[in-house]
């Protein structure tokens, strides 16, 4: 899907309007589609969502900083990705995991969320099936799904267009709202929005400022704390966060992040670079 076809898409959803600002605004990115299977249907070292994860040949299960174990969010094998990656951004070789706080109290915006969550990469070392910690409650446990990837477009959120100056009436509302369906149904993911990189879709606010903030230390729970003295020096680097994995709440892997929200693992762009996943700052935004 070239920005061509993107165009287009913008004028069969009557978007004449903004059409310069949609396709410049408009970042591309992976969209994940998941179909429910059983466990054993996934053959070793496969892209899934929830179920049980193929860790590295003796490494034991993830903890958090509390010393209790995480629920297993995904596991991405990055030959199945590398096709999708248009900017090559992804390591091309290996496996990404992601894990989560299955209390699920890991919002984001207080620096007491680090260590409740995790993200690894691992190359080059035989994986091996593993069975979920008997400690794990319920709640951390979701069904196995089957992915499949796709190249798309991310576009601007509310607040951005906002940002811009862009006062966009109803119609022009339900307009972009049925672009971003049309994106789906182009590519044949449709529904939730599972997405590795691009522009994050938030459920209320843009993120990468709170990144910043509480990855640094500064509690960001109320408006108070943007008030912080540190705040000034620290905004800058919001900038550097970007988005590495989107992960919706998806009746498929019995997936539900609060109220209908969604999970956003962040990453600083050097940090991308470099492969180093160990700053990786983790939202729960919801309803």
């Amino acid at each position: 899907m070239d920005r061509a076809f993107l165009a287009r898409l913008i004028q069969e959803a009557g978007l004449d309007r903004l059409r310069d600002f949609l396709l410049q605004s408009a970042s591309p990115c992976i969209r994940i589609g998941t179909k429910g299977v059983e466990p054993a249907q996934l053959k070793p070292g496969e892209s899934r969502l929830g179920g049980l994860p193929d860790l590295p040949l003796g490494m034991t299960w993830p903890l958090s900083g509390k010393g209790e174990p995480l629920a297993f969010v995904a596991q991405l094998r990055m030959e199945e990705v590398a096709s999708g990656d248009a900017e090559g951004a992804l390591p091309r070789q290996g496996h990404l995991f992601f894990f989560y706080d299955p209390a699920q109290e890991a919002w984001g915006f207080d620096p007491k969320h680090r260590g409740l969550s995790k993200v690894f990469h691992s190359a080059g070392v035989p994986l091996a099936r593993m069975a979920a910690p008997r400690k794990l409650p319920d709640a951390g446990r979701f069904k196995s799904c089957a992915l499949r990837f796709a190249r798309a477009w991310s576009l601007a959120g509310f607040l951005s267009r906002k940002d811009a100056g862009l006062e966009l009436s109803e119609k022009e509302e339900e307009g972009c709202d049925d672009l971003e369906e049309a994106i789906g149904r182009e590519i044949g993911i449709e529904g939730t929005r599972h997405q590795l990189l691009g522009r994050a879709d938030p459920v209320q606010n843009e993120m990468e400022l709170e990144c910043q903030l509480a990855s640094n230390g500064v509690y960001c729970g109320n408006p108070e704390g943007y008030k912080d003295p540190r705040v000034k020096t620290l905004k800058k680097g919001a900038a550097d966060w970007r988005l590495l994995l989107q992960v919706d709440s998806d009746d498929a892997a019995d997936m539900m992040w609060g109220d209908l929200g969604r999970l956003y693992f962040w990453i600083r762009k050097q940090d991308l670079a470099s492969g180093n996943f160990d700053g990786v700052w983790t939202i729960l935004q919801c309803s």
